[in-house]
């Protein structure tokens, strides 16, 4: 992988993000937003709770074709010599857990214009730069009732990734609408797995 900044190689199994707390605030909204019972307290309760939910209620996991795609963007995945373009960053990062082989995410961060690029295979992870961050949030659009589409919406709008913890603390500034928080770049990834299947190249 080609990049100015350091790389970072990270295993699944150092990439535990499960034990990090999700700000009260940002936990009722994931609650509101797919009508749970209860607000997740860490993230591995959220994550637990996502997919139960996304499977009681659509086909679940999607295919790589079910993902927001369009036909350009500064989300991408490249799967063997093939890029595709998705309108949200979390789209891309579930690629690598919905297909076979490796897969080369690219992002363009939503501040400074940088780039984040991550190589993921089957046991491990390839990013830069080092540093990277990436940001889980919600917004708070009233809704009646569950409803998938809307409810996905009100997360991957506010998942990006960023070449560092600055970069995304000057972008939080601009959603005060929502509420965010961000956690390492080789987290995020491990989340993302377990958003799609749990226990499949990640912690």
């Amino acid at each position: 992988m080609t990049h100015d900044s350091p790389e970072k190689t990270v295993s699944f199994e150092e990439s535990s993000y499960r034990s990090r707390t999700v700000p009260p605030e940002l936990g009722a909204r994931f609650a509101r937003a797919f009508d749970l019972s209860d607000r997740p307290e860490t993230l591995g309760e959220w994550v637990n709770q996502f997919r139960r939910r996304a499977r009681t209620a659509t086909d679940w996991p999607p295919a790589v074709e079910d993902l927001c795609l369009t036909d350009d963007s500064r989300h991408e995945a490249t799967i063997d010599g093939e890029t595709r373009y998705f309108h949200c960053d979390l789209d891309a990062l579930l690629v690598p857990f919905l297909t076979d082989g490796t897969v080369r995410i690219r992002s363009e961060t939503p501040v400074d214009a940088e780039t984040v690029v991550a190589e993921v295979g089957r046991e491990s992870m390839t990013f830069a730069p080092s540093d990277a961050v990436l940001s889980l949030g919600a917004g708070d659009a009233a809704t009646d009732g569950f409803d998938p589409e809307v409810a996905y919406g009100q997360i991957c709008t506010y998942v990006n990734s960023f070449a560092s913890m600055a970069e995304y603390e000057r972008w939080s500034e601009t959603v005060p609408e929502a509420k965010t928080m961000a956690i390492p770049f080789a987290g995020g990834l491990g989340m993302a797995g377990e958003m799609v299947r749990a226990g499949e190249r990640s912690a």
